[in-house]
């Protein structure tokens, strides 16, 4: 299909040529060039003077009347015929002259006629009357306004008037064409101001030049709009839900260490739930810091290996629940990122690995390399996820299942520190595989698959 431009060269063009041929063909209708028309009383009383007073008149006082009005603006010539249309027997009579005599030979008309042609007028036959018997006179003349009105038609002003006219027709199309579909994209930008729901129509849509571009760019920028609004007020709606949750823990824990005489078991609960606040405000702000890129990242080789080992030592701190891990890795492994957001980065994958991996059981974080990426791979050995829900895994306060404790806000941060690393995040499923290499329907564990680029060398 055309794209844009070359609608618009090629509709105007066309338009034009179009209009530049109607108003020739109306102009040359209007000055009816090789047509036998009837005098008009302008022409009518022109030819009068041409016939003699006397009702007879010698061929001699004919021959010398015909000479002396040649001579005088605007006849150009005078031919004298005799009854068989000819004025001597070895002339050729042009055409204009045939087509007024066929006037008389063909159709048996007497009045005189008039027919016009590219630069003469002619007219005749007119009947003389002579002693030798009757003749004829086609009186050739310039194409004077006085003689044919018509003569405005092929002035150059017309046919300036007519490339006007044709223009404005051509630019009025054009301006149509172009001004339709951009007041409809107008109106569906005004409507998104108080309805997400508005689109450009299905027509605009389909087009397969700029303004169809820009009509599907509006409308996945008005469904991406609309996604962020409902995903932001689902966000605020889980906020408040989840703030709300710790802190009816607390005015109730308070409520009843009011009533007892020791409240050291009161406190140390007033305790964890003020450090559950503080991680998920944390986490909350670390969140809106990523969405909106506005968190500082310095980008420096971490050593792999040893980040984990802190965040391991960190975790045993957190909880006094043993922390089983094993980290297949070499060494001299780097990660390349910020070692903030690293730590975050690899914590929370941790502790989402922790809670659900069965008690016994061992986390395990591999790590390999190449030159331009490095993988690492976190597995546990729980339950899995229902393959419909890995993708909304990564929404805020979206949790795996309905017995985990977290905040759901885990992955969301995990994916948003990948895309600020221009790395690839991968969720999955582990399945147990037979003998024979077939892959059975049994889960036997969960993985995050993480890919880091290199900085190039």
């Amino acid at each position: 299909m055309l794209n844009l431009f070359w609608r618009i060269f090629l509709s105007f063009w066309v338009s034009l040529l179009i209009f530049i041929l109607a108003g020739t063909w109306l102009g040359k209708s209007l000055n009816a060039d090789n047509k036998v028309l009837p005098l008009n009383p302008l022409q009518t009383d022109f030819v009068r003077r041409f016939r003699p007073g006397n009702t007879s008149i010698s061929l001699h006082h004919l021959q010398k009347m015909v000479y002396n009005k040649q001579n005088h603006k605007p006849v150009k010539k005078i031919w004298l015929l005799d009854k068989s249309g000819q004025q001597n027997a070895h002339s050729k009579l042009p055409q204009a002259v045939t087509r007024l005599w066929e006037m008389i030979s063909l159709h048996g008309k007497t009045e005189p006629s008039v027919y016009r042609s590219d630069h003469s007028l002619w007219f005749g036959p007119l009947k003389i009357d002579t002693a030798v018997g009757p003749r004829w006179l086609i009186i050739e003349t310039d194409i004077v306004r006085a003689l044919d009105s018509r003569n405005f038609y092929s002035h150059p002003l017309f046919r300036l008037l007519i490339l006007i006219v044709a223009s404005i027709a051509a630019a009025l199309l054009v301006s149509r064409f172009l001004t339709r579909p951009i007041k409809q994209l107008q109106s569906t930008v005004k409507q998104l101001t108080h309805d997400l729901s508005a689109r450009p129509n299905n027509r605009l849509l389909k087009r397969n030049d700029e303004l169809g571009k820009l009509a599907n760019q509006i409308n996945e920028m008005a469904e991406t709009i609309e996604k962020l609004l409902n995903s932001q007020q689902q966000i605020l709606w889980d906020v408040s839900h989840e703030l709300r949750s710790p802190l009816a823990r607390i005015q109730t824990t308070l409520a009843i260490a009011e009533q007892q005489n020791n409240p050291q078991k009161a406190l140390q609960r007033l305790n964890n739930e003020v450090i559950i606040l503080n991680q998920m405000i944390s986490q909350l702000l670390l969140l809106g810091r990523l969405n909106a890129e506005i968190q500082k990242i310095n980008r420096e080789p971490v050593p792999l290996k040893n980040l984990l080992q802190h965040i391991h030592e960190d975790m045993k701190l957190e909880n006094s629940q043993p922390l089983n891990i094993t980290l297949s890795m070499d060494e001299k492994i780097d990660v390349y990122g910020d070692p903030v957001l690293l730590s975050s980065l690899f914590g929370n994958l941790m502790r989402n690995a922790r809670e659900h991996n069965p008690p016994g059981t061992a986390i395990v974080v591999l790590a390999n390399e190449d030159k331009d990426h490095t993988e690492i791979i976190f597995r546990d050995q729980g339950q899995g996820v229902n393959p419909s829900r890995l993708e909304q895994l990564f929404q805020p306060f979206h949790r795996g299942s309905i017995n985990s404790t977290g905040l759901g806000l885990g992955l969301t941060i995990v994916q948003n520190i990948v895309k600020q690393h221009h790395g690839t995040i991968e969720l999955k499923n582990c399945y147990e595989t037979s003998p024979s290499g077939e892959k059975n329907e049994i889960c036997r564990g969960f993985e995050v698959i993480i890919c880091l680029p290199k900085p190039a060398e």
